[in-house]
């Protein structure tokens, strides 16, 4: 049986649900339209893609306050909320609404300098490489005051809200 992977593709008319396969070097996909319930695929768990657990070192952090929708599709509030945008690199998804970062309850755990929070993923980070992370400005009091501007050395894993 060969792994699919699941993504979501607006067609300007309505989505497609595709399988993303790889044979043989090669890259294939099945889609099917958003609604049918006939499964031509089997689906492997998106959660596959996540590394639960493991631990990132090295890693800058960095602050926003952006308030409006995040790359999950729903409201924050970067100034007021703790929250986390990771790396564009981590999202697999081209509609990020679905990707798996968005749809598993997936939460950050930071530490730095001896002190640890935990805030969820809610936002993507475009200029981010997978070794820094974008906090609010609220949680990212809870290590240094914002005129620091940029912390660098801290830990973090993906973990389950």
């Amino acid at each position: 049986m060969m792994q699919c992977y699941l993504t979501t593709i607006w067609t300007n008319v309505y989505y497609l649900n595709c399988c993303l396969m790889r044979r043989k070097g090669n890259i294939s996909h099945i889609c099917r339209k958003d609604g049918e319930t006939e499964d031509p695929f089997p689906i492997v768990s998106a959660q596959a893609n996540i590394p639960w657990g493991k631990t990132f070192t090295g890693t800058k952090l960095t602050f926003y306050n952006d308030a409006g929708y995040g790359a999950c599709g729903t409201q924050i509030n970067a100034a007021s909320q703790d929250l986390v945008a990771i790396s564009h690199e981590w999202y697999t998804s081209a509609n990020p609404n679905v990707d798996p970062f968005c749809t598993n309850d997936v939460c950050v755990r930071v530490t730095y300098n001896g002190k640890s929070i935990t805030a969820p993923v809610k936002d993507k980070c475009p200029s981010c490489s997978k070794a820094h992370l974008d906090l609010s400005k609220t949680a990212f009091q809870q290590f240094a005051d914002t005129s620091v501007g940029v912390l660098q050395g801290a830990t973090y894993s993906f973990v389950k809200c």
